[in-house]
């Protein structure tokens, strides 16, 4: 079995390897960010577009009662 010599990790050094993982964090989290903004554009459009329609057929639906019953 070979033997590693293990490199003497200073507080110093400690704390730049975990600014950099926080940095790292940092960016892979405004990545996920502006997906996720992408993806809720495309449901909400999504969402509207439907209520949009179903708006529309009630309106629709609510005048050819009214014409049926006779108030204008």
């Amino acid at each position: 079995m070979v033997k590693k010599k293990m490199a003497k990790v200073t507080i110093e050094g400690l704390a730049r390897m975990v600014a950099k993982g926080f940095e790292e964090a940092g960016t892979k989290v405004d990545g996920l960010k502006s997906e996720m903004n992408k993806r809720f554009d495309k449901f909400e459009n999504i969402v509207l577009a439907d209520h949009r329609r179903r708006t529309e057929k009630l309106e629709l639906e609510v005048k050819e009662f009214k014409s049926l019953i006779g108030i204008k």
